[in-house]
């Protein structure tokens, strides 16, 4: 998934992934923003992704940075089971922050940005349906000591 910060900003999902409930770590959420806004480099800042999830659960969390992608600013965060937990909209923004020292004096640059919807669709086990004589774990996706489950 492709999201743009415009320089109205305003967040615009220009190419968009399925992300289904309990995925973890195969997608990943890019973001874009300018290297430059109003004449104020922006290579240094920070920038964090706040979302609240269908269970309005509010998570904050720092974009990792890939660096730079024609003239935009490249960011990613890999969708875990945190962002796609429950099914509905995860409603998103972008807070861009930097804080100096000038004079003995700390100044703190703060962006907001709009908010963006992204959809995180239901995901059934089918396994719930079926009887436990039918199938021999009675429909549960059995976990073993050590063991790691990626789901696909």
């Amino acid at each position: 998934m492709y999201i743009i910060l415009n320089d109205d900003k305003q967040l615009i999902i220009t190419e968009n992934t399925n992300i289904y409930q309990n995925e973890n770590l195969i997608d990943k959420i890019y973001f874009y923003i300018p290297s430059v806004y109003k004449n104020m480099d922006l290579n240094d800042f920070k920038v964090f992704i706040q979302y609240v999830t269908p269970a309005n659960e509010i998570i904050n969390e720092e974009l990792v940075k890939n660096g730079l992608y024609k003239d935009k600013l490249e960011y990613v965060l890999p969708v875990d089971t945190k962002f796609s937990r429950f099914a509905g909209n995860v409603k998103c923004l972008l807070k861009i922050r930097k804080t100096v020292e000038k004079d003995d004096n700390k100044i703190t640059y703060k962006m907001n940005t709009s908010e963006v919807n992204i959809e995180i669709l239901p995901s059934t086990n089918y396994n719930d349906y079926i009887e436990k004589e039918e199938n021999e774990d009675g429909g549960s996706n059995q976990e073993f000591p050590g063991s790691i489950i990626v789901e696909f």
